[in-house]
């Protein structure tokens, strides 16, 4: 090896240098290619520019920005430099919340970059925020201060049309409240509080919210003054007091509702509670919820103490309400959970039932082993939306403590475990596809399993053969009534491309939608009007799959 080096050295040394530079030049590289994302930002109501926008731009695979500009005054942004690929875009300004291009429901269109796209001249509709705002007043016309004003939605959630929980705020001093950063929609406002009169009716007693408390309080000179006894009602706009008669508040881009309610005081009614472990000096904690729409609780105010060895709760206005009850042993460790629903028309006594809530309880597995990483489980009530979840150890194990649990359907859902759930088991509970009927009152064993090896759908959508960029991209599986947990969703990029990630085993039908975002999509009666244009798929375990998808507009069915 040393003596051919040494002979090259003495070959380079007796050839001319004209030549000695033409043998050891390298071929220059081919400069790398760069494109350019630009457009220019409009309000979404108007079509106006919108100057000093911040736009920021980043790797569609990473939710990290990697550069970022302001508008110029006629709206104009511009990234240049990059290399091929998909990128995300976000902007927001004064009265616009950050928003995604053409952004729906958390999903966005993606910026295809490279030869033979066209990632310029892009026009970016940034959606106005709304407002709904309002005063809080008493019989007397009188502000309410520290209302608890509390905002729902009407709208497209997991798939199907529900009155959803947006926010919560408290009443100023001056009984104002507003909620704002908004979207377009119908919305209804619901206000607990409490008179301020009635902190005379509960003097010389303990009052709070619901918590745990020990011992008895059954001094009867304790006794509310009935004067003072009044609750208001949980009260929705316009000023009534059954969530079937609310008028929704129904707002468009940049508007600003108005929405004011007036509280009117009733008798307040009391909820006594008899349980022998109260009754033996034992700790408890207890609290009532009221229900409002499709069955979602609401907190509201309440005095809870002891008397007689009895729980007794008052301050409580007529209404369908959740009682929940713990009681708790030696140490402070639970030793019965149980909750039920409870109708006041006046006051009431309820004995403790026979049986007692239960916790659920059970096992994950990835591929027939351990997860070898924590991770979490969540139970969420198809009806109502309200949700129970347990930590999962490195071994599998969880357990949902029994004060989360009530009746009702839930569908199962599991994070931090790569892979999806394949199949569930139980006892003590219904089993329906990847859901589970629990009926609050027997012990519940879950069996968990997941699987790592699952397939892949890429495709893009098409209309007579032109990519379309924004349809809605659905997965429906063959029963979809009993198996929501396998549908798979995407929106398409600015090429019409998609992705479909995670997809387990089994017959499905690929649609694609455009302006289809406000469709009962998990409703098979609704999404059945599709299925018929869409591409039946048979997917395999761990295969990769190429689609083109024919899109169909929402308007056509």
């Amino acid at each position: 090896m040393r003596r051919s080096n040494h002979l090259w050295l003495i070959v380079a040394w007796v050839i001319s240098p004209a030549l000695q530079l033409a043998l050891f030049a390298q071929p220059a590289p081919p400069p790398a290619q760069s494109f350019r994302i630009s457009g220019t930002v409009v309000s979404s109501l108007t079509g106006q520019p919108l100057g000093h926008a911040d736009i920021q731009i980043g790797v569609a695979a990473s939710a990290d920005a990697s550069q970022r500009v302001i508008t110029n005054d006629d709206g104009h942004f511009e990234f240049s430099g990059l290399s091929p690929g998909k990128y995300w875009l976000r902007g927001s300004r004064g009265g616009y919340t950050r928003q995604g291009f053409d952004e729906h429901e958390g999903y966005f269109t993606a910026i295809a970059v490279g030869a033979g796209l066209n990632s310029e001249g892009l026009i970016f509709r940034l959606r106005p925020d709304a407002s709904i705002s309002g005063a809080i007043v008493d019989e007397q016309n009188d502000a309410v201060r520290d209302a608890q004003v509390s905002l729902f939605r009407d709208g497209i959630a997991e798939g199907r049309r529900k009155i959803i929980f947006v926010a919560q705020a408290n009443s100023d001093d001056q009984g104002r409240y507003k909620f704002s950063g908004l979207r377009p929609g119908s919305y209804y406002v619901a206000v607990s509080a409490r008179p301020w009169y009635a902190e005379m009716a509960q003097e010389r007693r303990f009052r709070f919210r619901g918590g745990m408390q020990q011992g008895a309080d059954d001094n009867p000179d304790n006794e509310p003054n009935p004067a003072f006894n009044l609750a208001y009602p949980l009260t929705y706009y316009s000023s009534v007091t059954d969530p079937r008669s609310a008028t929704p508040v129904v707002v468009k881009a940049g508007d600003r509702a108005n929405a004011d309610i007036a509280l009117a005081p009733v008798h307040a009614l009391s909820l006594r509670i008899h349980d022998p472990d109260i009754s033996q000096g034992g700790q408890f904690s207890a609290n009532v919820e009221q229900i409002l729409f499709q069955g979602r609780a609401l907190p509201v105010p309440q005095d809870v103490r002891t008397r007689n060895g009895e729980i007794d709760i008052t301050g409580l206005a007529p209404g369908e309400f959740s009682l929940r009850v713990q009681t708790f042993g030696n140490e402070g460790r639970q030793s019965k959970s149980w909750s039920m629903p409870v109708t006041l028309t006046g006051d009431a006594d309820v004995s403790v039932p026979g049986a007692a809530s239960f916790p659920i309880t059970g096992v994950v597995t990835v591929g027939g082993m351990a997860p070898g990483r924590a991770g979490y489980i969540q139970l969420r009530d198809r009806a109502s939306g309200n949700s129970c979840s347990g930590q999962i150890s490195a071994k599998g194990d969880f357990e949902i403590p029994a004060a989360e649990v009530r009746p009702g359907t839930y569908d199962i859902t599991v994070g931090g475990a790569a892979g999806s759930i394949v199949s569930v088991s139980a006892t003590g509970a219904k089993v329906i596809g990847q859901s589970i009927v629990v009926n609050g009152t027997t012990p519940v064993r879950l069996s968990v399993s997941m699987s790592q090896n699952l397939a892949t759908i890429d495709g893009i959508a098409l209309r007579e053969q032109a990519p379309v960029a924004g349809a809605m991209i659905v997965l429906v599986p063959s029963d979809p009534e009993k198996n929501y947990a396998l549908f798979r969703r995407d929106q398409s990029d600015s090429d019409g491309t998609f992705s479909l990630r995670e997809i387990l085993p089994g017959n499905y039908t690929l649609v694609a939608i455009e302006n289809g975002w406000d469709l009962e999509w998990a409703n098979p009666s609704i999404i059945r009007g599709y299925l018929s244009d869409g591409t039946k798929v048979e997917v395999a375990s761990g295969r990769k799959y190429r689609i083109q998808a024919k899109v169909k507009s929402a308007n056509a069915h």
